[in-house]
C-alpha cells in the first residue's frame, strides 16, 4: 500500500498508539477470558483493590491482576479499551469524566512552564564548543558540566540522519513524545526500556545529574519560574489544532558562573520537559475523532548547533475495503539565510504532493527553481508524484486549520 520508505515509519506510529497521559494497565497474568478480547474493544472494570505497584479489577465475571501506575479507589468504575493483546494484554483508560479533567488541569500546569526549545538548544550547544575546545576561552565552568551539554547534544540527531528514511523515523520515535509508550512497552513484554536516545529522557537525566533529584513534574509552585526571555521571538505553545510554527535559533545566554549557569539549564530544562508534555497532550485523541494525529517538535544537530524542526504528521482518511489510506505532513522550519519556511506533504497511498511556503521572497524564488530537482528526487524514491508548488508568504488560515478530506482532488490545492 506504502513504498518501503514510508511504512516502516507508519507502522511504527500505529504500533505505539500515540502518548498517554490517561493511563494504562498491563495485565499481570493471561486468562481464559482475555484470548477472546480484541483490538479497540471497550471493557467495564471495577477496581476491587490496590496493590503493590497495581490493580485488582473485576472484567465482567473475572478478576485480573494489572501493573499501571494510576491512582485508582476501591469501588471505581473505569472504561478500559484493549490497545494491544497477547500474553500481557495492554488496556488504555478510557474514562470520560477522568480524561475531560484530567487534561486541562495538566495543560494549565504546563502552559505557563513551557518555552521553546532553541533557548535551551542553544545553550548546550554553547557548552557543546567549549568541551570541544577543551574548556578553553574566557568562561571557566567545570568539565562536567560542559561534558553533560556535550552528551545532551550527541543525542540530537545530525541533518545527514534524519535525511535518510529509517533515520528520520528513529528521530521521530526518540523525540520524547513516546517516551512513556516506550515504558509501556517494556512492562508488557518484560525487556528494558530502550530510551538511550530518547531526548525527554536525556533532558530528565541531565536535571537529576545538575540537581541531584528528579524534576517534579506537572507540579504547581509559586516558585517555578519560565526560564528566562530567550533573544528571539517565541513560537505559541503546541496545542491540538494549532499550525505548525517555524522557529528560529536563539543566542546563548549563559554566563561566567557555576550556579548561574546550573540555574538557568536547570530552568529553560524544565520549561523544554513541559513543551515536550504539551505536545503529548496535543497527540491524545479526542471526543469528536480518534484519528491519530502526532505533534512534535524535532531537535536536529548541524554542524556545532541545533535546529527545530514542527511536526505534525496526521492520517485524514482511514482505508476501508479497496480506500487507500490518506496522511498528511506538515512541517515548519527557519534557518539561517532561509528565513521562515512551511511544508505540507501529502500521501495518498504511493503518490506525494509538496507545497512550499517561504517568508522571504529569495527562498520562495529558490524553491520554485528547484521543483524539477524534488520531482526528479521523488521519482527515483519510487513515489509517483502528484502536485508540487513554492509560493512565498504563508498558507492562508482555512489552508492550515481546515480539515483535511478533500485534499488529493487535485491532491495539494492551495494559494496564498
Amino acid at each position: 500500500m506504502y513504498p518501503a520508505t514510508l511504512q516502516p515509519l507508519i507502522n511504527a506510529m500505529m504500533q505505539i498508539q500515540g502518548p498517554s497521559l490517561t493511563g494504562q494497565l498491563t495485565l499481570a497474568k493471561a486468562q481464559s477470558v482475555i484470548g477472546t478480547w480484541k483490538l479497540g474493544q471497550v471493557l467495564s472494570a471495577n477496581v476491587l483493590a490496590t496493590t503493590q505497584g497495581g490493580l485488582e479489577l473485576r472484567i465482567g465475571n473475572t478478576r485480573v491482576q494489572a501493573q499501571t501506575t494510576l491512582n485508582a479507589a476501591p469501588g471505581q468504575n473505569l472504561q478500559l479499551k484493549v490497545i494491544s493483546t497477547g500474553e500481557r494484554p495492554v488496556l488504555q483508560i478510557m474514562t470520560a469524566d477522568k480524561q475531560a479533567d484530567t487534561l486541562p488541569q495538566a495543560m494549565r500546569l504546563l502552559l505557563p512552564r513551557q518555552t521553546g526549545l532553541p533557548p535551551l538548544l542553544a545553550n548546550l550547544s554553547q557548552l557543546n564548543r567549549l568541551a570541544q575546545a577543551g574548556g578553553s576561552g574566557k568562561q571557566a565552568l567545570p568539565n562536567n558540566l560542559l561534558q553533560l551539554g556535550q552528551q545532551i547534544m550527541k543525542l540530537l540527531p545530525g541533518s545527514d540522519t534524519v535525511s535518510r528514511p529509517t533515520g528520520l523515523r528513529q528521530a521521530i520515535l526518540d523525540s520524547g513524545v513516546f517516551m512513556e509508550s516506550k515504558l509501556a512497552q517494556a512492562v508488557q513484554t518484560g525487556s528494558r526500556p530502550q530510551l538511550g536516545t530518547d531526548f525527554k529522557a536525556g533532558l530528565l537525566r541531565l536535571v537529576r545529574d545538575l540537581t541531584g533529584e528528579q524534576p517534579k513534574l506537572f507540579q504547581a509552585s509559586t516558585e517555578s519560574k519560565p526560564a528566562s526571555l530567550p533573544s528571539s521571538p517565541q513560537a505559541p505553545p503546541p496545542l491540538r489544532g494549532t499550525p505548525v510554527q517555524p522557529q528560529a535559533s536563539a543566542e546563548p545566554s549563559l554566563q561566567n558562573n557555576h550556579a548561574t549557569v546550573v540555574r538557568e539549564l536547570v530552568q529553560q530544562i524544565e520549561s523544554s520537559l513541559a513543551r515536550v508534555q504539551l505536545n503529548q497532550l496535543a497527540s491524545v485523541p479526542g471526543d469528536q475523532t480518534s484519528a491519530p494525529l502526532f505533534t512534535l517538535e524535532l531537535p536536529v544537530r548541524r554542524g556545532n548547533q541545533a535546529d527545530v524542526f514542527d511536526l505534525r504528521i496526521q492520517r485524514d482518511s482511514e482505508g476501508n475495503g479497496d480506500e487507500i489510506e490518506k496522511w498528511s505532513v506538515w512541517l515548519a522550519f527557519d534557518f539561517d539565510g532561509l528565513g521562515p519556511v512551511r511544508t505540507l506533504i501529502s500521501a495518498h497511498g504511493n503518490q506525494v504532493s509538496v507545497s512550499l511556503w517561504a517568508e522571504q521572497d529569495h527562498t520562495a524564488t529558490a524553491f520554485d527553481q528547484n521543483l524539477d530537482q524534488l520531482r526528479t528526487n521523488l521519482d527515483r524514491a519510487g513515489l509517483e508524484v502528484g502536485r508540487l508548488a513554492s509560493q512565498p508568504g504563508r498558507p492562508n488560515s482555512d489552508t492550515l486549520t481546515k480539515p483535511q478530506t478533500d485534499r488529493f482532488h487535485p491532491l495539494v490545492d492551495t494559494t496564498v
